[in-house]
């Protein structure tokens, strides 16, 4: 029972707010329809609400169910998440209202559910190198992890106009990204940019040159498909 006593204060710790009566409602499909988004001191972030502005600022348009590590090394099962790439948090959400964390979140793995009853799985990670403004607290989306190296996709929204001719400007989510490259022995994060090139592949794995050019010369590669991306990245590290 003191087992148990300790596990819920923990957990009241951890999702702990001031304001969980407070929120509009994200429907009861999960969709991130009318959102308000609030602080673990329970303030209303003014990131949720977007009436006049199509699509989402969450990775996905419905809520998941995930599995959290914190910075502390606790880890949190089987809860109800989403992902907003407008501030780069993850949020956890209770009677349809989004919370984020008090701990800074160190990993986590989401699964959503499809329209058509697919299922798609991200994994986040933090704690690389500094680069481009980037602290170790930023979360990639980690599409690769190997033992000599790892490939990860920073992604971000932010609202654009769009103007159609003949009709009135509109507003939306337009979804950034970059990808790069990490090198555990090194420590080191490499930059590729919008696209992974086979060029920027062989400048930062020059070890790696001739397994790279017997891939591309066996097999008809698309750079700009990440299922191909990463079966050239379990090649380079087979035996």
């Amino acid at each position: 029972m003191k087992k148990l006593f300790v596990s819920f204060c923990l957990v009241v710790s951890i999702f702990g707010n001031a304001q969980l009566n407070k929120g509009k409602y994200a429907g009861n499909d999960g969709a991130t329809k009318s959102m308000e988004f609030y602080d673990d001191n329970g303030n209303l972030i003014p990131i949720g609400y977007h009436p006049n502005i199509d699509g989402t600022p969450m990775l996905y348009p419905k809520n998941g169910i995930g599995k959290i590590k914190l910075q502390s090394d606790i880890i949190l099962l089987d809860s109800v998440l989403n992902y907003s790439l407008v501030d780069d948090k993850l949020y956890f959400i209770r009677d349809g209202k989004y919370f984020s964390f008090k701990q800074t979140v160190k990993e986590f793995t989401i699964k959503y559910v499809t329209d058509s009853s697919n299922i798609v799985i991200y994994h986040f990670k933090a704690g690389y190198p500094s680069i481009d403004n980037h602290s170790s607290s930023v979360l990639y989306e980690l599409l690769y992890e190997g033992t000599n190296f790892q490939l990860l996709k920073w992604q971000h929204k932010k609202v654009e106009e769009q103007l159609n001719y003949g009709s009135a400007i509109e507003k939306e989510f337009v979804t950034s990204f970059v990808y790069y490259l990490y090198l555990p022995s090194k420590g080191k994060m490499e930059k590729f940019g919008l696209k992974v090139s086979l060029t920027d592949l062989k400048k930062f794995l020059p070890d790696y040159i001739n397994k790279i050019e017997t891939y591309s010369n066996l097999n008809k590669i698309n750079l700009k498909k990440e299922t191909d991306l990463i079966l050239l990245f379990i090649f380079l590290e087979s035996q």
